[in-house]
């Protein structure tokens, strides 16, 4: 009897330490976060596709989206950036967060990543039920490399041209500034050169890194322009800086027959940027022909007519507009 109770006593006591084992090991993994993504992060450009951002002051991912997987509701969904590509949230390390409600592909805002400097980030996420988000949490999505800072420059002026819009026998004075990426204006002064009187009017196109400034009368003196623009990821100059402006001293839009003496520059105007160009010209003895773009953020093609068998007459067949000459080279 004696050995039937000790036996049936190791018996109960080996099914409570399994059972004892099995609450501990739920009690675990419920402390783990929930699945937040399958795999599913997406930057802009595709669940686990790399981005690139350029390193600013304002340097922002505004598409940052996962696949939520915890059908609770009020759950946290957190995306950061592994800066020390730990596996872990630290407090300190980029991140967006909101709470989610279901399954689906969520946006979780804006991903502010100023603070970044170049480099290439693994990106991280997780879901946690609960809204119950907190330093230190676990990834269970991690995409490796996805984020990619480029170095921090500021925008480059690409051409910068005077010219008269309007191809008939009013007068709409412009310069066009074209920039290599999307710009702000903090200053921009037109004036001639070796004088401090700003000639500008008004700044009214300032769209896809082109500028354009109007002014009260086609100027055929030499024109400078004064400017600091920012980009979209808060870089710029420490100083305004000047340049040159081109004169074009005949405005031709397509399909227009306009006369240019040679020696003279010729614009031709778009109604697009990276518009295409062609342009012939004739006079008694030689035909010219030259084809082109306005190029990246311009609306505007010059031809420099200074050396070229270029007659009485200058016509574009397309939708055209640009070449650059003088400081910036010919560009097309």
């Amino acid at each position: 009897m004696t050995r039937k109770s000790q036996q049936f006593r190791a018996v109960v006591l080996a099914a409570l330490m399994v059972l004892s084992v099995f609450a501990g090991t739920i009690a675990f993994t419920g402390s783990a976060a929930a699945a937040a993504a399958d795999g599913d992060i997406d930057l802009g450009e595709g669940n686990g596709t790399q981005v690139s951002v350029e390193a600013g002051p304002s340097a922002t991912l505004t598409t940052v989206e996962i696949g939520d997987t915890d059908p609770s509701s009020n759950s946290r969904a957190v995306v950061w950036v592994d800066e020390n590509e730990d596996g872990y949230w630290n407090s300190s390390e980029p991140q967006v967060n909101m709470t989610t409600n279901g399954n689906g592909l969520i946006d979780v805002g804006d991903l502010d990543v100023s603070s970044l400097s170049a480099g290439t980030y693994n990106v991280s996420a997780a879901d946690e039920p609960n809204d119950n988000a907190y330093d230190g949490m676990m990834a269970n999505t991690t995409v490796e490399d996805q984020l990619e800072v480029t170095s921090s420059k500021a925008p480059v002026l690409q051409s910068a041209v005077h010219y008269d819009n309007d191809t008939t026998s009013s007068v709409d004075a412009e310069v066009e500034l074209a920039f290599n990426e999307d710009v702000t204006v903090d200053e921009l002064n037109v004036s001639v050169e070796g004088e401090s009187s700003n000639l500008t009017q008004d700044v009214i196109d300032v769209k896809n890194g082109r500028v354009v400034a109007t002014l009260g009368q086609v100027y055929t003196q030499d024109l400078e322009v004064t400017y600091k623009v920012t980009d979209t990821q808060g870089n710029t100059y420490s100083n305004a800086k000047t340049e040159e402006v081109d004169f074009a001293a005949v405005s031709v839009k397509a399909d227009d027959t306009k006369n240019a003496y040679k020696g003279s520059t010729a614009a031709v105007i778009a109604g697009n940027a990276s518009a295409d160009v062609e342009i012939t010209g004739t006079d008694d003895d030689n035909n010219f022909f030259r084809s082109g773009s306005t190029g990246t953020n311009s609306h505007v093609y010059s031809v420099d007519t200074t050396n070229r068998d270029l007659g009485d007459d200058t016509k574009s067949s397309s939708t055209a507009v640009r070449s650059r000459t003088s400081r910036f080279g010919d560009r097309r």
